[in-house]
């Protein structure tokens, strides 16, 4: 992403200096960059605009060029402090459609994260309801609205084990915590580092783990820690853990529901 205004202590100036800095160090070209970290000696020019801060880089690609250049994590987590750091945001995350009748749910789960203390000090909130009725939208619109909170957003699909290990080693490599190409790595270790470096940071962050079916799936991967707010949706009403405050989620008021039809029918009446 092209910035036009930086300060000498922006974000992508200072990453700016470290990847020259590296690069010299490594005795690599340009075109050398280029080619371990875009698979593509053309995109010289790319690489010359980031070293210079002309080019804000996003997570996916930082976690590149700390692993094409053997900067050091600790160098990266430095520099997450500027003001300009890329929020880290899960992929995919974001609402593009108009959300009807959703504002008193939007309202009490706000206050709900803002205020729920539970024993385990993390603030958990389970969203309950039956199939169909939004619990997935409604956390994505929390999320979308309210991402400007928090350091980042992560979403988790938590329907099993192996889809909870394999957000979360995404986690892992959006953070630079590895590259992708250490997947031969134990992967659960590598979710587990995930989630133990998030709690290690005082940086607010919210963790959706969405359609868990059963306490017992994400048992072991509950934060501990009062930096993180966690959205479980689920469709199970029976959450045998005093952590977790409940959140009914309902259909839609019938006025609501009839306006979501009518414009999802391009109709007025």
């Amino acid at each position: 992403m092209k910035v036009r205004e930086h300060s000498p202590n922006s974000f992508q100036i200072l990453f700016g200096k470290l990847v020259r800095e590296y690069r010299y160090q490594a005795g690599l070209t340009l075109q050398d960059v280029a080619r371990l970290v875009y698979n593509d000696e053309t995109k010289k020019s790319t690489v010359s605009s980031v070293e210079a801060g002309r080019y804000k880089p996003q997570a996916d690609t930082i976690a590149i060029y700390a692993a094409a250049l053997n900067i050091p994590h600790q160098k990266i987590e430095e520099l997450q402090n500027t003001p300009t750091w890329p929020r880290v945001i899960s992929p995919g995350i974001s609402v593009h459609r108009t959300i009807e009748g959703r504002d008193p749910d939007m309202q009490q789960l706000r206050i709900n994260l803002a205020n729920q203390k539970a024993v385990a000090l993390v603030s958990n909130l389970v969203l309950k309801g039956a199939p169909g009725v939004g619990k997935t939208t409604l956390s994505r619109i929390y999320a979308s609205t309210y991402a400007h909170h928090y350091y980042g957003v992560w979403w988790i699909r938590a329907q099993d084990t192996q889809t909870i290990i394999d957000d979360f080693c995404e986690l892992a490599y959006s953070l630079s915590i590895a590259s992708r190409l250490s997947r031969g790595n134990e992967r659960r270790d590598l979710a587990k580092s995930a989630l133990v470096h998030i709690q290690s940071t005082c940086h607010p962050w919210l963790l959706i783990y969405d359609n868990c079916p059963h306490l017992k799936e994400i048992q072991s991967w509950v934060p501990e820690l009062d930096n993180i707010h966690l959205i479980i949706t689920s469709r199970n009403n029976n959450w045998p853990d005093a952590r977790f405050l409940m959140q009914k989620t309902d259909v839609l008021p019938i006025a609501s529901a009839i306006s979501v039809l009518q414009r999802e029918a391009n109709r007025e009446n």
